[in-house]
């Protein structure tokens, strides 16, 4: 026995500190519901851990930002719904306006309410701040460009400003390179154009033409706004209800001018001056750069148009002594039938080119055909002339056919004078006087049977009753069955002063003769019955019937007849509208403004860098839409407004379907990023959490020999006593 060194004391103390320690942290882990509650718990797992807490609380904040993009979407579907509604409603509007049954004060009450829809259709955009734009935007269709064909009919250059440029004469910067090439670059081309002007085409490798951009720049100061060395001053400027801007008034809204067809629309701000304009406008300059339009397609209209007469009528001549006349049209020029022809190059046109010259058209040059071309054509042998219109885009390929055969709507009309002189034989004298009233002698049809002075010979005839006949240049004019019982009449009944005859070819017409009674109050010899009752008085009257016919045949016969034209000439009607040939064809190009690049909205859906989603949301407006403009005021604007809504509508859709297609996929990244939250915390817990039934069963434990650690401890302190009780 010792007193020194109680070992079994130290011994059970130590246990009881390490029982103690063990139950300390088994009463941490119940009470904190953590396994891991230091890093010495488990120094790798509480690595673990913290790096799935931290991706657990990047997930659930993707969650939120998840949740506020599908509220950004679904407040641009809203949104774009109104102005499906209000599109639609504009449908209605100019399918009504393209109605004739309306009048002029109808249509104006249409644009009206159409100006109104147009203005809510911008405030709903501005509202809806994510499609407003509040720098700069182009709308409508630009027509400053145009492309032309070649004679083979492949698209040979554009036209500016009324002048046509091959693809050769627009080149890269160094010079090196044209449109032109087999292989385009991705860089810009240049045009100097005959104005002093140098245009910008950017373009990309694999671009195909006549598929080109053109590039607009815009530099705003205090006389106005200058796009491409083109100038417009601010009086040009007008706000929503049409009013010029009123730089000491301005108000809240947009202010829009036209560019060679395209409108440019910019915001004001009503605490904003002349200055903060110009700043707005050269700073959103600076910031896209101008803007880019771009080929959206072709339109196939008439390359010849507008075929019309110059003269009503020319003389007959030898060159146009034919009803059968023809436009005869090739490289060379133009011609009638196998008349001289008109060269291209000899030929009047308006309006004249940029040299102010006004003849000389020429397909390879392009000279006078940058424009709309009124092409003037005087055949120097026919002396018959017309004119003819051609798009700036034709081929004389398609004009050549659109001419070719056209037949000229022509008719002969020659003046005929014609006498009759009477025979004035007292023996025979019937008739005192006659007189040809003229008549519908055929010769317009006809042109070979008369000359230009024409004088036939003629000779009458008065063989029987039925064969009182004209011959004239070898065509004979008989009497017909009803003047030759008109005459027997006549001569019968004896009141009438005068007779009418009429001798008709069934080929060429009638000759009409009005014959004037000798002596027109009585006749002597005539029986008084002209209706005889008994056969003596009918043996009578046609004893009397047949003298004055015998002697009408005398003198007829005795008669001389004459006929002659005057001033032959050649009437030309009006062609018609669907005159030109097949082929007639010429493809005039749609330009539209280029798309800017929209700049995304990034969802950060994950908790790494690159977990993103790109939203983006086109810029609108009506201006974009390309409802600025529309002329409401004929049924053919308003026809054409009902194609540009349609494709605003279309538009709409289109933006509406692609935030459908955003929505869906946030939806299922709100899915994804949830569930991975959740299995992420599944993993965390299993790592961190302490499971309270086995860690019961430790602290139990713990507890028992922490027990049974006091009560050894306790005893083992009792062995010291008993030494005090071996003194005793």
């Amino acid at each position: 026995m010792i007193i020194q060194h109680n070992l079994l004391s130290s011994y059970t103390s130590r246990q009881l500190k390490i029982n103690n320690s063990s139950k300390a942290k088994s009463s941490e882990r119940l009470s904190s519901g953590y396994r891991i509650n230091r890093a010495s718990d488990d120094a790798a797992s509480l690595t673990i851990s913290e790096k799935m807490r931290s991706q657990i609380r990047g997930l659930d904040q993707a969650a939120d930002n998840i949740q506020n993009g599908l509220s950004a979407v679904q407040t641009a579907d809203g949104a774009l719904h109104e102005v499906h509604a209000v599109l639609h409603r504009m449908n209605e509007l100019f399918v009504t306006a393209a109605n004739d049954t309306y009048s002029d004060t109808d249509r104006e009450q249409i644009e009206s309410e159409y100006k109104g829809l147009r203005k809510e259709i911008n405030r709903i955009t501005q509202d809806t701040e994510i499609f407003f734009d509040n720098t700069l935007t182009v709308g409508n269709f630009p027509d400053d460009i145009s492309i032309y064909k070649a004679n083979d009919g492949s698209y040979a250059g554009i036209i500016y400003q009324d002048v046509r440029y091959s693809w050769d004469q627009i080149k890269t910067s160094d010079g090196n390179h044209s449109l032109a090439d087999t292989e385009i670059l991705s860089e810009s081309y240049f045009l100097n154009t005959v104005g002093g002007q140098k245009l910008e085409f950017p373009m990309s490798k694999g671009d195909v033409l006549p598929s080109i951009s053109k590039h607009y720049d815009l530099e705003a100061n205090a006389a106005g706004i200058t796009i491409d060395d083109v100038a417009h001053s601010w009086s040009e400027v007008k706000d929503e209800d049409g009013n010029t801007i009123d730089f000491n008034h301005l108000k809240n809204g947009l202010y829009s001018f036209e560019h060679f067809g395209s409108i440019i629309e910019f915001a004001a701000d009503e605490d904003d001056d002349k200055e903060d304009i110009i700043k707005k406008l050269n700073k959103g300059n600076q910031e896209i750069k101008g803007w880019e339009s771009k080929l959206d397609g072709f339109a196939q209209t008439k390359a010849v148009y507008n075929l019309t007469r110059l003269q009503t009528s020319v003389p007959i001549n030898d060159a146009n002594k034919s009803l059968d006349l023809k436009i005869n049209a090739d490289t060379s020029g133009i011609r009638i039938n196998n008349n001289t022809t008109v060269p291209w190059s000899s030929l009047d046109f308006a309006p004249p080119f940029y040299n102010s010259a006004n003849q000389g058209l020429d397909f390879d040059s392009g000279q006078g055909l940058g424009a709309d071309t009124t092409v003037t054509f005087q055949c120097p042998d026919t002396g018959i002339g017309f004119q003819f219109q051609i798009q700036a885009e034709a081929s004389i390929d398609a004009v050549i056919k659109g001419l070719n055969n056209i037949t000229i709507p022509v008719s002969a009309n020659a003046p005929v004078e014609s006498t009759i002189a009477l025979s004035s034989n007292p023996a025979t004298k019937v008739f005192d006087n006659a007189a040809v009233s003229f008549t519908s002698i055929n010769y317009t049809t006809q042109r070979d049977d008369f000359n230009l002075d024409f004088s036939g010979s003629t000779s009458v005839y008065a063989n029987s009753m039925n064969d009182f006949k004209i011959s004239c240049s070898g065509i004979d004019y008989e009497i017909t069955p009803a003047s030759s019982n008109n005459l027997l009449n006549f001569f019968k009944n004896g009141s009438a002063p005068s007779i009418g005859l009429t001798f008709y070819n069934s080929s060429k017409g009638s000759i009409g003769i009005n014959f004037t009674k000798l002596d027109n109050q009585t006749d002597a010899a005539r029986p008084a019955q002209s209706t005889p009752s008994t056969p003596a008085e009918q043996t009578a009257l046609n004893t009397y019937v047949d003298n004055l016919v015998a002697q009408f045949k005398d003198q007829f016969s005795a008669s001389s007849f004459s006929i002659r034209s005057q001033g032959a000439s050649l009437n030309i009607d009006s062609f018609g509208v669907n005159t030109m040939g097949m082929g007639n064809t010429a493809d005039v190009p749609s330009f539209g403004v280029k798309p800017e690049p929209e700049t995304p909205w990034h969802i950060q859906a994950g908790t790494n860098s690159d977990d993103k989603i790109d939203l983006s949301f086109g810029k609108l407006s009506a201006n974009k839409l390309n409802l600025n403009g529309i002329d409401l005021s004929n049924n053919n604007s308003s026809g054409q407004a009902i194609s540009i809504v349609n494709k605003a509508i279309q538009t709409i859709s289109n933006e509406r379907s692609k935030l459908g297609a955003y929505q869906n996929r946030l939806e299922y990244a709100l899915q994804l990023v949830d569930n991975v939250s959740e299995n992420t915390q599944s993993a965390e817990s299993k790592l961190r959490d302490t499971d309270m039934s086995k860690e019961m069963v430790q602290y139990s434990k713990s507890k028992i020999l922490n027990d049974m650690a006091n009560s050894v401890l306790s005893n083992a302190n009792q062995n010291s006593k008993m030494i005090l009780q071996l003194l005793q």
